[in-house]
């Protein structure tokens, strides 16, 4: 770093009068505890605030109370609920759209220690909402995060992180679930998002950070209090010790916060990225979390993701248990993937180079056993050949967004078929399917009416309801 800078916070509290003036700020989960102390600071040094809100009734009363004390400030409350990939869409469409620049994010939003939950997509709720939909928020809002550099992600993780470990063959714990492991799995899985972020943006003039808040006093630990989906044990001990813990360990919100003020308008940490911070202050991360491996672990695992998030969706709601798995499979590979591909998947041909390269590049005529990705030699997982435990969870993250991120591109084209003005291939296989359909239904009309024509028939309609679901 070019000379010595004066330090903007000293013994957890921030000190330094950083002005925001002309900068946009998004905070996830502003409306109450870390979130709105978070809001009410930054607006107060002149920063535009965009309080990102399940409950957009609390948002606006947290927005009058910020108003209240600041009478001059930009505050604004928009929806985003973070357990639907929808709703994270349509609340980045209207940031993408309405703001010209996005100077930091503030990933606080959580929730802990719930019973057995879903998401609206089918992920378990806390990997869903702590790291799989912020995931997808901040993949979709990068853009206008990068131009408007220098700009800042947060991402809120916690000391739990230390006793956390990936569940790589049950990441949604479907066999085996316990409220708090989850949400430790969650909070390393922010950290390992904050390693990969900075990895991936080095030179982009963006920079991350993810922090610990210290053991705050918000609603945040309710479900632990009523001991939803604990052993009889856990919740008498919780009973016994949480009261304690409010009394003589826990902080206040507005204390909580300053971790977070203070990644995102620190001066010092300007060309700074990656790092995790507890109390204003740079702190170790454990073993595990450090491992910068960790971010890149799943890259070879695409298929099997693809199917995770297809399985997610609304085509099977009503079949979500295990024992209507085999017709899900019948459905998939009958109906769901010849439609993925032309809506959601990268082409075939771009797909298919690697296999080509593989099956032909002469290079390649005494190598064996190695592992390929865009043509290129790559090394594999330590889950493959003892290697570190962390490339795993962002590419496995990564492909379960990017099917939504896709179907913001699909909405775009559902626009444009208003206007019969097809704007991609997805639109024109979406009209020449619709086109077929209407041709076969008109042929079905003029033949006279069989057993066979009649069975042709609903299997075509059962197919159509099918690819409605997917683009």
């Amino acid at each position: 770093m070019p000379g010595k800078q004066q330090k903007s916070a000293s013994k957890g509290w921030v000190r330094c009068d950083v002005k925001l003036n002309g900068k946009t700020v998004v905070i996830t989960g502003a409306n109450q505890g870390v979130g709105y102390e978070t809001a009410l600071d930054v607006a107060g040094r002149g920063a535009r605030v965009i309080m990102a809100c399940r409950r957009t009734d609390a948002g606006e009363e947290a927005k009058s109370n910020i108003l209240k004390q600041l009478p001059d400030a930009d505050v604004s409350v928009r929806k985003l609920d973070l357990a639907s990939f929808a709703s994270i869409r349509e609340f980045a469409r209207g940031i993408n759209e309405s703001e010209s620049r996005l100077d930091v994010l503030v990933n606080n939003a959580g929730i802990m220690g719930c019973p057995q939950w879903k998401t609206e997509d089918g992920f378990e709720m806390q990997m869903g909402t702590n790291h799989i939909g912020h995931f997808l928020l901040t993949e979709l809002l990068l853009e206008l995060i990068k131009k408007s550099a220098p700009s800042r992600i947060v991402i809120v993780s916690s000391m739990a992180h230390k006793t956390g470990k990936m569940n790589w063959k049950d990441m949604m714990h479907e066999k085996n679930y316990s409220p708090m492991d989850v949400y430790a799995q969650t909070k390393l899985a922010n950290i390992y998002h904050c390693l990969e972020l900075s990895r991936k943006l080095a030179g982009t003039g963006v920079t991350c950070y993810s922090l610990h808040p210290g053991l705050v006093l918000t609603s945040l630990a309710d479900h632990a209090k009523r001991g939803e989906g604990y052993s009889c044990c856990l919740r008498c001990c919780g009973a016994c010790l949480l009261p304690c813990l409010e009394r003589t360990v826990y902080i206040s919100p507005k204390e909580g916060a300053q971790t977070s003020i203070y990644c995102a308008i620190a001066p010092e940490l300007h060309e700074v990225s990656g790092k995790y911070y507890s109390k204003c202050a740079e702190e170790r991360l454990s073993r595990q979390a450090s491992d910068m491996q960790a971010a890149k672990r799943l890259f070879g695992f695409r298929i099997f993701i693809s199917l995770i998030f297809i399985s997610q969706s609304s085509l099977i709601d009503h079949t979500k248990d295990a024992t209507h798995f085999s017709f899900f499979q019948r459905m998939l590979f009958k109906v769901v993937v010849p439609i993925a591909e032309a809506t959601i998947y990268i082409g075939t041909k771009q797909g298919a180079q690697t296999s080509i390269y593989c099956a032909i590049a002469p290079e390649l005529e005494n190598v064996t056993g190695k592992y390929f990705n865009k043509c290129a030699e790559e090394t594999p997982s330590k889950a493959a050949r003892n290697e570190e435990d962390a490339k795993r969870l962002w590419e496995i993250t990564e492909e379960l967004v990017k099917n939504a991120k896709q179907q913001c591109k699909d909405d775009t084209s559902e626009e444009a078929k208003k206007t019969d003005e097809p704007t991609d291939d997805c639109h024109q296989t979406s009209t020449v399917g619709e086109n077929k359909v209407k041709d076969n239904e008109k042929k079905s009309e003029e033949e006279p009416t069989t057993k066979a024509a009649s069975a042709k028939e609903d299997e075509q309609k059962e197919a159509e309801n099918v690819e409605q679901q997917f683009t």
